[in-house]
C-alpha cells in the first residue's frame, strides 16, 4: 500500500494553480524520514526542533532557517532531498491546472444550489 500526500500550490490572482503530492509505500515512510532528518542534521546542525522542507520557502530564503543559507546551498538541499526520494520506492508528481477549466468541470458536475440559512437552535 501507497501512502499519498498531496498539496495545491499558486496564486489568487494566477490563471493556474499546481497540485503536486507524493506516493510513499508504507514500509518506506521510517526510512525516508530518517534521511529528510539526515539532511537537515547536515546542514542546520544547531536547529534540535523538526523543519518544514517547503520548497518555495527553500527556494525563496526569506524566512529563518533558510535565509542562513546560501542560494546554492538551498538548491543543495533540494537535490538532496530529491535524491532520497528516488532512491526510495516513493513517486513524485504534479499537474498544472487552469482555474478556469477546473471551474467548469465543478459547474457541470457539481450542481450549485443556493444554501438554506442556518436556523438557531
Amino acid at each position: 500500500m501507497y501512502l499519498l500526500y498531496m498539496d495545491e500550490s499558486g496564486h489568487h490572482d494566477a490563471k493556474t494553480f499546481v497540485v503536486a503530492g507524493i506516493a510513499v509505500f508504507e514500509r518506506q515512510t521510517y526510512w525516508l524520514s530518517e534521511e529528510v532528518d539526515k539532511i537537515q542534521q547536515t546542514i542546520l546542525p544547531d536547529l534540535p526542533e523538526p523543519v518544514a522542507f517547503h520548497a518555495s520557502a527553500i527556494r525563496a530564503g526569506i524566512d529563518p532557517p533558510w535565509s542562513e543559507l546560501t542560494q546554492t546551498q538551498r538548491y543543495q538541499v533540494l537535490d538532496e532531498i530529491c535524491r532520497k526520494v528516488s532512491e526510495s520506492l516513493s513517486v513524485m508528481f504534479a499537474v498544472a491546472i487552469e482555474k478556469q477549466w477546473a471551474h467548469s468541470l465543478r459547474r457541470r458536475f457539481i450542481p450549485i444550489r443556493p444554501r438554506e440559512p442556518h436556523q438557531a437552535v
